[in-house]
């Protein structure tokens, strides 16, 4: 994801001049707080899961294999992938740290090979990329605007604007 932005100045651009003029000081730095985004991530993902036709569809035997489920499990889906259960899509919650989701998440976003004991023994499941969900404009622009914020903030305290000094006596 790609975002972008544009500093603007009204007034005497030569004070902003000033400020960029020495490229290895360090200005301001930004501080994007995870919080103020992460829960719009997880809902995101968690939207990617539910509604389902973005992802890689299921193949025949994994439909199958839902059809004839197996023993005390009820299915949300028979055939929307990861949404078998919805455990995993359940799983998926902001914490102050970034999202957290069951174990086998993270293996369905990388892809991964089943185990010669699976019910499909050693078969190539593609990659879900239900992570990407972060990739669109909803998401973009809540950190564009959290960026646009903390430039503000770093710039006014930078060119000392809006502070007040007082004479030494």
């Amino acid at each position: 994801m790609q975002i972008s932005f544009k500093i603007t100045q009204k007034g005497r651009l030569q004070v902003l001049a000033d400020i960029f003029k020495d490229k290895g000081k360090t200005i301001f730095s930004l501080n994007l707080k995870k919080e103020n985004y992460t829960p719009l991530l997880a809902e995101e993902m968690k939207k990617v899961i539910s509604d389902g036709n973005v992802l890689i569809p299921l193949e025949d035997t994994t439909k199958d294999i839902r059809r004839r489920g197996r023993k005390g499990m009820t299915f949300r889906s028979m055939t929307k992938p990861l949404l078998a259960t919805g455990a995993l899509h359940d799983s998926i919650k902001p914490t102050k740290d970034g999202i957290e989701m069951k174990e086998y998440g993270i293996l369905h976003a990388m892809g991964f090979k089943t185990d010669s004991k699976s019910m499909i023994p050693n078969k190539e499941v593609p990659r879900r990329r239900f992570h990407l969900a972060v990739m669109n404009e909803k998401t973009a622009n809540r950190i564009r605007n959290e960026i646009k914020e903390n430039v503000s903030k770093g710039l006014r305290k930078a060119i000392g604007a809006g502070m007040v000094t007082k004479a030494g006596s």
